[in-house]
């Protein structure tokens, strides 16, 4: 099953794009990207498989997933700003990582209610 996570970079710089590998891939993972020249230093040692492009044909499920994105932001949203463009992005993916696991959501709200003692309403709502 596919999980995907997005993280906002200032460009696409060999430096930029380290510091979105290293937060959100991990160091086992294996690296697939397009053959940009600013992959080979971002990746570092990590193992990775560069594909040509060929017009974004070779990764037809990363276009996909971002057309969706788009769509779900907007249908739902109209549009969204720069600033909480993050937090729209870990909603978004959040969801499509979950979406294929949907029985067990009830169960996972359960076994987090029992971890944690009773809170009154009062002090949840004020916290």
């Amino acid at each position: 099953m596919l999980n995907a996570y997005a993280v906002i970079i200032e460009d696409y710089s060999s430096k930029e794009l380290s510091s979105g590998i290293e937060k959100m891939i991990d160091e086992k993972a294996t690296v697939i990207p397009d053959e940009s020249k600013a992959y080979p230093n971002a990746v570092g040692e990590r193992f990775h498989i560069a594909l040509p492009s060929d017009k974004g044909k070779s990764m037809p499920e990363i276009h996909r997933l971002i057309f969706n994105l788009k769509n779900w932001i907007r249908g739902t949203h109209h549009k969204v700003s720069g600033e909480l463009l993050q937090s729209y992005l870990d909603e978004y993916f959040y969801k499509f990582n979950r979406r294929n696991c949907m029985e067990a959501v009830p169960k996972g709200i359960l076994r987090a209610m029992l971890k944690h003692p009773w809170l009154p309403f009062k002090i949840a709502v004020a916290a």
